[in-house]
């Protein structure tokens, strides 16, 4: 949710391609609100609380500190990717290759006001044309510059306020990136017949009508019905780390009336 503030407050873009949030490289806001969902980030995981984000791995690779590589683009930048990848596959003549991608060693972004802006991916780019000698080194600099460079001042104060909190937790030597995300958004795996095995009853029995029909009823709802019902159960609609035998679901009698549900 806070993600959603922050994306209508420029700070993130959301990719319709890939449905994951990115930081915005020429946002407005200031250094200090990057800091601040760092910190908020690193908070849930001390408190064990799932959020309803959704960053490309490749944002949990580089908080644990690993370095950036072309497949991680496949995650943030999934068009981008398939075609630098076709650049890599070309199979034909340089001047056939010049004449399909007419590309060179500078690339175009839009900044905040859609305004069409160029860089240099190396010193004096523009005048460098890419060529089946040199496409690998494109491709690296290219990766580097969507994964690092572009987006360094915004995600280094994110990860000053991530790492603030989480500092003395040592999560590289501990986790996995794939085990970090789990830890901030929850288990992908909806096992909806743990959950039933592991709910407790308060002032109910197992084989009581009420239950019986209320798992009847939940298991006719579909997959986002079901979600829908945990998120208001818990307020998210994310599986708990370990899975939904952890939520610890239980359901009370409404009331010292015995004949109130």
């Amino acid at each position: 949710m806070y993600l959603l503030i922050f994306t209508i407050l420029g700070m993130f873009r959301f990719d319709e391609d890939n449905q994951f949030y990115w930081f915005n490289s020429v946002s407005l806001e200031s250094e200090e609100q990057y800091r601040l969902i760092g910190i908020l980030l690193g908070l849930a995981i001390y408190n064990n609380v799932i959020l309803d984000v959704r960053f490309p791995m490749i944002v949990y690779h580089k908080l644990i500190g690993c370095t950036p590589v072309f497949k991680d683009l496949y995650s943030s930048h999934p068009v981008i990717a398939k075609s630098l990848q076709s650049m890599l596959d070309f199979e034909g003549t340089d001047d056939e290759f010049q004449d399909t991608y007419m590309a060179t060693f500078s690339i175009t972004y839009s900044d905040m006001f859609v305004m069409v802006q160029s860089t240099d991916l190396k010193e004096n780019g523009d005048k460098i044309p890419v060529t089946l000698e040199n496409r690998q080194e494109y491709v690296d600099l290219y990766t580097d510059w969507l994964l690092n460079k572009s987006i360094a001042k915004q995600f280094d104060a994110f990860k000053k306020g991530f790492d603030l909190v989480m500092k003395d937790k040592h999560l590289a030597d501990l986790f996995t990136a794939e085990e970090v995300e789990m830890l901030v958004c929850g288990s992908k795996e909806w096992d909806f017949n743990s959950l039933e095995e592991n709910t407790r009853y308060d002032g109910f029995s197992k084989s009581h009508s009420v239950i019986i029909n209320f798992w009847e009823v939940f298991y006719e709802f579909n997959e986002d019905e079901k979600k829908q019902l945990l998120a208001f159960v818990t307020g998210s609609d994310r599986v708990p780390v370990g899975g939904l035998s952890n939520l610890k679901l239980v359901i009370v009698k409404n009331g010292p009336d015995s004949d109130r549900y």
